[in-house]
């Protein structure tokens, strides 16, 4: 997936469906919230990223890993969707967003099946 990325330099948008992430856990590194140590950003253009997870491959934490490394990574990104999120990984990922991602118009995710809310949505607005 993140070699994709890279070899698509002029994509403006992207969605993965049901993404296993066997093949990319080797190259996530996400640093603390107090870490400002920069994260080399990938040549692309794009703007707005979809990722619906396969929730049956892997753990809820490794979700909000991939999704904190893609931000990171794409800082052209405006636009952030993650389906098959689960709740609390995804409320504790949602305070980073002032700091980390402040060039996001819009954020959404649509939690698991069966969690209290279908979806959430936030604006980065709405956080400063």
């Amino acid at each position: 997936m993140l070699g994709f990325i890279r070899r698509l330099p002029n994509l403006t948008g992207l969605t993965f469906y049901q993404l296993e992430l066997g093949d990319v856990q080797s190259d996530i590194t996400v640093p603390e919230a107090s870490d400002h140590t920069p994260i080399e950003p990938y040549d692309t253009k794009i703007k707005g990223l979809a990722v619906n997870y396969n929730r049956e491959q892997h753990s809820p934490e490794q979700a909000v890993a991939v999704s904190k490394h893609l931000l990171l990574k794409i800082p052209t990104l405006t636009r952030f969707l993650a389906a098959q999120t689960p709740k609390q990984p995804v409320m504790d990922f949602a305070e980073t967003f002032v700091q980390w991602y402040p060039h996001l118009d819009s954020v959404g995710f649509k939690l698991y099946e069966g969690e209290e809310s279908a979806s959430v949505r936030w604006c980065s607005q709405a956080l400063l």
